[in-house]
């Protein structure tokens, strides 16, 4: 099942949370699109409703973008919210509850919290990545859509390439 770009930022910045960690916007943009390729190659469906962009620095879901700028380069602080009709107020953005899912964000936190918010562009902009392969097609122009093929297919190969060590 797929979740709000929110709730599973929400999951990350919990999880960061517990470790005493903090992350700022770019950063957790990047750990959402890992966790989605990674959910993509390793359970075989999205965790993120929305669609990454290619942007500059990387894959992004705009609406997280637009919801986070505020923060500039300093370290979120809250949750994201949503509107919520049927209560007619603002709610925390649902994190995803299946515990495949749960686990496997869990792991991608574990893995990538080591790097910084540049290094994890780096990562998303390695040659013939899901971001470079749709950044060099659309020649940089705003708003190119990544597809979700090739981020399953980039992040599959990975978890082939990684045989016998950890996957992630």
């Amino acid at each position: 099942m797929a979740w709000p770009a929110k709730g599973v930022a929400n999951l990350l910045l919990d999880l960061a949370d517990t470790a005493n960690a903090r992350i700022d916007p770019l950063a957790i943009q990047k750990l959402v699109y890992f966790s989605e390729g990674w959910h993509l190659a390793l359970l075989g469906e999205s965790i993120v409703q929305e669609q990454f962009e290619a942007w500059r620095r990387g894959p992004v879901v705009p609406i997280l973008y637009h919801s986070l700028k505020y923060y500039g380069a300093r370290p979120i602080r809250s949750r994201l919210m949503e509107y919520d009709f049927l209560s007619d107020r603002p709610v925390e953005a649902a994190r995803p509850s299946a515990i495949s899912s749960v686990d496997l964000v869990r792991e991608v936190w574990q893995v990538y919290r080591r790097y910084s918010p540049g290094q994890l562009v780096a990562l998303t902009h390695e040659f013939g990545s899901p971001w470079e392969v749709t950044w060099r097609k659309a020649q940089g122009a705003p708003d190119a859509r990544i597809d979700k093929a090739l981020i399953r297919d980039w992040f599959t190969a990975q978890a082939d390439r990684s045989q016998g060590r950890n996957l992630i």
